[in-house]
C-alpha cells in the first residue's frame, strides 16, 4: 500500500552544497534552488524563495510532493513552473503542464544558473590561484561557478601576496578588487606574510634542475650523486628560518639556551635546539591554525636544493668559492676560531660568533635568505645514502624506514665543505636537537 507524505508546511533555507574541498571550481549547467508553495490561485503560486535565493524572472522548475514506497521517500512531479515575478524573499511563478492541483505546501525546485567570479588586481597582470590551483591572469572572471566557499589568492613579482576567501551564491555576481602592495625590500620576490606567527613565504615558481654534485666538485660527498634531474611543482618557501620568537607562538616555554656564553635565544635569532619531531609538530600546529586551508611542512629534498640553488648550476648560489662566503652568510669564520681554536673555519670574518638575527645578509637569488648560513634546516625526508637512485623525477620524497633525518645547508659552527648546496647531513635522528640546528617551513600551494 502506498502512503501519500506530503513534506510538512516549515520554511525551507536555500539547499546549497558548499564545497570545503581545496580544488579547482566544478562548473554545471543549473542547480536547483528548493523551497516551498506558499499561495496557489488558478494558475499562479507564490514560492518561499527570491532574489536572495539567486531566482531571477524567466528560471524555469517543477512542482512535486514526496510518498514514501518502503524506505524510501520518491518524488512525483505535478507541475512545470516559470518564475514571473521575483522579490528579496519571495517569488511568483505561472503553472504550466499541470498533471495535477497544486497545493500549499508542496515542493518546488527552481533551476538557478550559478553564479559568477570577477577578480581584478591593481596593478593588473598577476597571477590568480582558486582553491591553490592557478586559473589564469587578473582581470578575470569565470560565469556558472558553482555555489561554495573560494579561496582567492593573487601574486605579482616584486609585490606581496593578496589573499582573501569569497563565498558564491547561486545567481550572484561576486567581485573581487586587490590592490596589491610592493615589497618592502625592493625584490621581485613575490611574499606572502602569515599572520599566526609573521612568517614570510616567497612564491617560488617550480622547475627542473640538476640535483646532487657531480663528481668534480671539491669538497664532495658520495652521498650527493648520482647527479640526476629533479622537477618541483611551484611552492611557498619561508623567506627566513623559523625564529624563536615565531617558534616561542606556539611553544612558550621554548629555550634556545645558550652556546659557551654566547646567546642562541633572541627572538630575532633562528631557533634551535629543535628536533625533526619539534619542527614538524609546529609546522601541524600551525596549519590547524588556519583549519587546514593553508598546508604547512617541512620541505623535501629537492624543494631544499631547488630553493638554495636559485637558478645557480655552481656548488654555492654565489659561485664556487668558499672564501666569498662572508659577504652572504653567517658561516664558520676567523670570529669563531679566535674563540675556538679547534673551529674548522672559512678564510674570511662575518663579525658573528653565533646565530644572529635572520635576514643580515643579503638572500639569494631567489629572495630567500640564510640558506647556507646560520643554522642547518630539518628537511622532510628521510635519510639514506642512496636515495638518489631510488628518487623519482617529479617532486621527489624519500620516506621509507630508517634511523636518521636529512638536513641542509650550512651553518655559523661547520666548516666549508658544508656550506654547499648539495651537501647533506646524515647524522641527526627525528629526536635529535643541536645548537646549530633549525628549520624553515614550505606552505603547498
Amino acid at each position: 500500500m502506498m502512503v501519500l507524505m506530503v513534506c510538512p508546511l516549515r520554511r525551507l533555507a536555500l539547499l546549497l552544497i558548499f564545497s570545503l574541498t581545496m580544488v579547482l571550481p566544478s562548473f554545471s549547467q543549473a542547480e536547483g534552488v528548493k523551497g516551498k508553495v506558499t499561495s496557489a490561485v488558478r494558475d499562479t503560486i507564490k514560492l518561499d524563495i527570491g532574489s536572495d535565493d539567486g531566482i531571477k524572472v524567466g528560471d524555469t522548475g517543477r512542482i512535486y510532493y514526496l510518498i514514501k514506497v518502503g524506505d524510501r521517500e520518491k518524488p512525483i512531479f505535478i507541475a512545470k513552473v516559470t518564475i514571473t515575478q521575483v522579490q528579496e524573499k519571495v517569488a511568483t511563478a505561472r503553472i504550466k503542464e499541470k498533471t495535477g492541483e497544486v497545493k500549499i505546501g508542496f515542493l518546488v525546485e527552481v533551476d538557478v544558473k550559478g553564479g559568477s567570479l570577477t577578480v581584478q588586481s591593481e596593478p593588473t597582470g598577476a597571477t590568480v590561484f582558486i582553491n591553490s590551483r592557478s586559473v589564469g591572469m587578473t582581470p578575470y572572471e569565470e560565469v556558472d561557478t558553482s555555489p561554495g566557499s573560494y579561496r582567492i589568492r593573487i601574486i605579482k613579482e616584486g609585490h606581496e601576496a593578496w589573499e582573501e576567501e569569497v563565498t558564491v551564491k547561486l545567481g550572484k555576481k561576486v567581485e573581487v578588487l586587490a590592490q596589491l602592495k610592493k615589497t618592502a625590500d625592493g625584490t621581485s620576490a613575490v611574499v606572502w606574510r602569515e599572520s599566526v606567527t609573521g612568517i614570510e613565504f616567497v612564491w617560488l615558481h617550480g622547475g627542473c634542475f640538476e640535483m646532487g654534485s657531480p663528481s668534480s666538485e671539491k669538497e664532495r660527498f658520495p652521498d650527493e650523486g648520482p647527479v640526476h634531474e629533479v622537477c618541483v611543482d611551484g611552492f611557498w618557501v619561508g623567506k627566513h628560518e623559523v625564529t624563536n620568537g615565531q617558534f616561542r607562538k606556539f611553544r612558550a616555554e621554548h629555550d634556545s639556551k645558550l652556546h659557551q656564553g654566547y646567546s642562541l635565544n633572541g627572538d630575532d635569532q633562528p631557533v634551535v635546539n629543535i628536533s625533526w619531531e619539534d619542527a614538524k609538530a609546529f609546522a601541524d600546529w600551525l596549519t590547524k591554525q588556519y583549519r587546514g586551508k593553508n598546508i604547512f611542512r617541512l620541505p623535501r629534498e629537492g624543494e631544499w636544493e631547488f630553493a638554495c640553488r636559485g637558478g645557480k648550476k655552481t656548488s654555492r648560489y654565489w659561485g664556487d668559492h668558499s672564501q666569498e662566503a662572508c659577504g652572504h652568510e653567517n658561516v664558520a669564520d676567523q670570529t669563531a676560531k679566535r674563540l675556538w681554536s679547534h673551529f674548522v673555519v672559512h678564510n674570511c670574518d662575518d663579525g658573528y660568533t653565533v646565530t644572529t638575527t635572520v635576514g643580515k645578509f643579503p638572500p639569494n637569488p631567489f629572495g630567500l635568505h640564510d640558506m647556507l648560513g646560520n643554522v642547518m634546516e630539518w628537511c622532510e625526508d628521510v635519510y639514506n645514502k642512496d636515495a638518489y637512485s631510488k628518487h623519482q623525477q617529479k617532486n621527489p620524497l624519500y620516506a621509507e624506514d630508517g634511523p636518521f633525518r636529512v638536513s641542509r645547508g650550512g651553518n655559523w659552527y661547520y666548516e666549508p665543505s658544508n656550506e654547499r648546496c648539495a651537501y647533506r647531513h646524515s647524522d641527526f635522528r627525528a629526536t635529535d636537537r643541536a645548537p646549530h640546528q633549525g628549520f624553515r617551513l614550505v606552505m603547498q600551494p
